[in-house]
């Protein structure tokens, strides 16, 4: 029943039958066919909207306003699927996204327990630790943190660290035997080991150059079991050299002395 100016007007029932409610709802730019609700307007994929026999609607732009003073209960909007969309200057507290996958994320402030590229497996992840990690089939072998570039082996175990330290920049060898390699093209250079050992051959880059100490920095003592040389140079500017087949003394004023000679000379005596 209807009131207007305080007169009752009796509304005959009709039946609400389908040729009606398409009649009223085309009043209200509402078409209805093939199973479907759509807005006049409506070209798949480009304009208007769409309410499918499945239950999906397919919008251009979809608002959710709450009344002043309220808010929209997020429990009855649940398996919503966004495709081809755009979510603008939105924020998402009371209720957390489960999981989120996407090809591309842009964003000034991205919050939330665990971002990572692939749920299991080899993966990059940040979480709530604040460290940057990378695992290996489930297995983590980088992580970065304030302080360190740590790398673990394939058992998850720590034996390595990148820092800087002052003005120094460190790589450090974890664990008890750890050692430092250093090399190339699957080849390896050096290896130090702890107690300053090493267990491989040190090479120049180029033949004849490079030097092992200097003039203020010198070694205290060498140890070795053959030394193959050539010259020998004294703090007392003596020098033992070869000359052919002949090892010859220079003195500091260029006077020479033959051992081959003093050889000779003794074997004489």
């Amino acid at each position: 029943m209807v009131f207007i100016k305080e007169k009752p007007i009796e509304v005959p029932e009709r039946k609400l039958d389908y040729p009606f409610v398409r009649s009223s709802l085309g009043r209200l730019g509402v078409n209805v066919r093939h199973r479907e609700m759509q807005s006049n307007n409506y070209v798949a994929g480009s304009a208007g909207w769409a309410l499918k026999s499945e239950g999906e609607i397919e919008a251009r732009s979809i608002k959710i306003i709450a009344a002043a003073g309220s808010e929209v209960d997020w429990s009855y909007i649940q398996n919503v699927a966004v495709e081809n969309a755009d979510i603008v200057n939105a924020t998402i507290q009371a209720a957390k996204i489960a999981s989120l996958n996407a090809d591309v994320i842009t964003t000034g402030t991205l919050t939330g327990r665990t971002v990572r590229t692939a749920a299991s497996g080899a993966r990059v992840q940040l979480d709530s630790t604040n460290y940057l990690q990378a695992y290996d089939a489930n297995v983590l072998r980088t992580k970065l943190d304030t302080t360190y570039l740590r790398f673990y082996n394939s058992s998850g175990t720590e034996r390595g660290r990148l820092t800087a330290i002052g003005t120094y920049f460190s790589l450090l060898g974890i664990g008890a035997g750890s050692s430092v390699k250093l090399g190339g093209n699957s080849v390896v250079c050096a290896t130090f080991e702890e107690g300053g050992f090493s267990s491989e051959s040190h090479l120049p880059y180029v033949n004849n150059s490079g030097n092992i100490g200097t003039a203020s920095y010198k070694w205290a003592n060498v140890y070795c079991t053959t030394l193959h040389q050539g010259d020998s140079v004294f703090t007392n500017d003596w020098r033992i050299t070869e000359r052919g087949k002949d090892l010859i003394f220079k003195s500091p004023d260029g006077k020479v002395i033959s051992l081959n000679k003093i050889y000779k000379l003794l074997q004489s005596s």
